[in-house]
């Protein structure tokens, strides 16, 4: 649509020019149409820098998120959360997830396919890596070295 404006204010002007000698219109009508195109860019532009920058997506909740995955039964807590986008459609996700309860690998493969469907079912998020921990973070926002032996099943 922008581009049929500007070729009809393009032949306008010419006509303008040509018949009557309005020759002011030119850089009127070049300055319009660059707002036009600069208004039209600016969108796909933030949308480059954004994934440029791995930025957050802005229409994601993270809060949301974190709530609705520790509604999880096996779940107690959500942190170190992480998004970033790496096109226009894809988003990469990242987390630790603290497990309730010392669970085999079987078990904690069934937790974390859950936790994926919730993502990608519900935030259209695709792909995701889920850590999944029993407490080995002590302050949910740094990594500390867990020397626990708990075993598995």
């Amino acid at each position: 649509m922008g581009d049929t404006l500007s070729s009809i204010g393009v032949i306008i002007g010419s006509v303008l020019i040509y018949y009557w000698n309005i020759t002011w219109i030119d850089p009127l009508l070049t300055v319009l149409i660059g707002i036009v195109i600069i208004k039209s860019t600016w969108g796909i532009i933030k949308e480059t820098v954004e994934i440029l920058m791995q930025a957050s997506p802005a229409d994601l909740n993270l809060d949301d998120i974190k709530t609705k995955l520790e509604l999880h039964p096996e779940i107690s807590n959500i942190h170190h959360i992480h998004a970033w986008r790496l096109s226009d459609k894809l988003i990469h996700f990242q987390c630790h997830a603290d497990v309730k309860r010392n669970v085999c690998i079987l078990e904690a493969d069934k937790i974390r396919s859950e936790l994926e469907s919730i993502l990608q079912n519900q935030y259209h998020i695709d792909h995701v890596t889920i850590q999944l921990e029993l407490d080995s973070c002590s302050d949910k926002e740094a990594i500390r070295n867990s020397s626990s032996s708990n075993r598995c099943c």
